[in-house]
């Protein structure tokens, strides 16, 4: 659930979860996960009936993690809209691989994400050219 990867330079949390682990009213739980960075803990709650996923982290603030990468694997036909880290938008994250950069954040975060149905999003592109 935690991968620091080499010399502690990185860590990607929930990176190779399977897909149905956020199917909606679950969630994934981790507590004071050992990293070369510190411990972790996080829980990821799934709501992706209502289009969204909140998750808590709370973050190592020693040693400087030079990327720090949250991977949300939804179920398939939805697809990240938006974020939000401590209650503020939050542009770091790519759709396409479904990863938030957290990098340079530390402490404790909560973390909001919102989803479309992929149709939607796929007619919104063809609407916009």
């Amino acid at each position: 659930m935690t991968n620091d990867q080499g010399d502690p330079q990185s860590l990607n949390l929930a990176f190779s979860t399977p897909r149905d682990w956020l199917e909606d009213g679950k969630q994934i739980k981790v507590q004071s996960s050992p990293t070369l960075f510190g411990p972790v803990s996080y829980t990821i709650r799934s709501e992706i009936k209502h289009k969204q996923v909140n998750a808590d982290l709370q973050l190592p603030d020693r040693l400087p993690i030079n990327s720090l990468q949250l991977r949300l694997r939804v179920p398939e036909g939805n697809r990240l809209t938006g974020v939000e880290v401590n209650g503020k938008p939050y542009l770091q994250f790519d759709p396409n691989t479904e990863t938030i950069d957290l990098t340079g954040i530390t402490g404790k975060l909560a973390i909001h994400a919102t989803y479309t149905d992929v149709k939607h999003a796929e007619n919104g592109n063809a609407e916009s050219r």
